[in-house]
């Protein structure tokens, strides 16, 4: 696949699109969360309570969708963005048809004891804490697809084993998710104002620490992986879900803080 490939040409769907502005989307455009789905003005469809989505079993809805915004106009976040992608991979792999087994032949994910999830609970997933996560609690496995959400959420496994494989990936050159050209509408000082691929870089100021954040979050764990401009490599995996604000958001401020100051230091010494 080719970054300014055609989502709409690439995919097997029946109709043509009802929106225009669907001819327009790219893998780019997915990759870069500015496909034109914002799922704060439009009801994210992979992740509908007691609904099985669309995505990854068709792609005949996508010519019902009508885009919040014109591709590569703004960022926002997606999962459909990672689904769209996750068939694409599924469709150019004959020999694998399965999201899961490629990401296995490409990672070595077992090995890293890394897993897909299913619910429910794995033998070593820890207790989480769902006292401020809405109505969903410990059997919020019941009401997702966890087949449907591969190639957006669900992995377990430990914040070293992760950290381990992005360290790998960047090291060995295979992990090209922060070298995306700048855009005219990427606000760097801002969290989520400018994604890369997949990534959102985040630099307050000129001389401060650029780091690459790719946030998660499903009911109950919130995560964060960072890579930062220096080659470091920044995982935190955890087990509940503020009050109110973003789990994420809080523990990025902090992290960044920490090592905004380390790398000041290591500077000056």
């Amino acid at each position: 696949m080719a970054l300014d490939d055609v989502v709409f040409d690439q995919l097997d769907v029946a109709a043509e699109p009802l929106d225009e502005r669907l001819s327009q989307l790219t893998v780019g455009h997915l990759l870069r969360h500015s496909a034109g789905f914002d799922r704060l003005k439009t009801a994210d469809s992979m992740v509908v309570r007691d609904r099985k989505p669309w995505c990854p079993y068709t792609a005949d809805p996508l010519s019902t969708v009508r885009l919040d915004f014109t591709p590569g106009s703004r960022y926002a976040y997606s999962n459909l963005n990672y689904c769209l992608l996750g068939m694409l991979l599924e469709q150019s792999t004959p020999e694998f048809r399965d999201f899961r087994a490629l990401m296995e032949q490409e990672y070595d994910l077992a090995a890293r004891g890394i897993r897909f999830i299913d619910g429910p609970y794995l033998d070593d997933e820890v207790i989480y804490d769902f006292r401020h996560s809405g109505f969903y609690g410990e059997d919020y496995w019941r009401y997702f697809d966890f087949k449907a959400l591969s190639s957006s959420a669900g992995l377990s496994g430990s914040a070293m084993a992760l950290a381990e494989l992005l360290s790998s990936l960047r090291t060995n050159g295979r992990f090209a998710v922060t070298q995306a050209p700048a855009e005219d509408i990427c606000r760097e000082n801002v969290f989520r104002g400018c994604y890369g691929y997949s990534v959102f870089s985040y630099q307050p100021s000129a001389e401060r620490l650029r780091i690459h954040v790719q946030p998660g979050l499903l009911y109950g764990a919130p995560s964060l992986a960072i890579l930062d401009d220096e080659g470091g490599v920044t995982v935190w995996v955890g087990n509940g879900t503020r009050a109110s604000g973003s789990s994420t958001d809080a523990m990025l401020e902090q992290l960044y803080a920490a090592l905004d100051a380390h790398y000041s230091g290591a500077a000056s010494h």
